[in-house]
């Protein structure tokens, strides 16, 4: 099911672009986090092949895999 409570959890991320010039501009979405921030349990990092800015395009995974993990081990 699904919930329409935020999930709070401290996270530490970085997010960023690449890109290349040779036959046009591809932007490759990359998403790095881990959590909770004192106290590291999980790293998680997502990259989309041409998928534009990094929270845009793999933010929202990145929240779900946290959020299922903390679902089944806790952070």
């Amino acid at each position: 099911g699904t919930s329409d409570q935020d999930i709070y959890i401290p996270v530490l991320n970085s997010n960023g672009e690449k890109k290349y010039r040779k036959f046009g501009t591809v932007a490759n979405g990359v998403f790095i986090a881990y959590a909770p921030l004192e106290n590291p349990k999980l790293a998680v990092s997502v990259v989309i092949p041409q998928g534009g800015y990094g929270g845009k395009s793999c933010g929202g995974i990145a929240r779900k895999i946290f959020e299922i993990y903390d679902k089944y081990y806790g952070l």
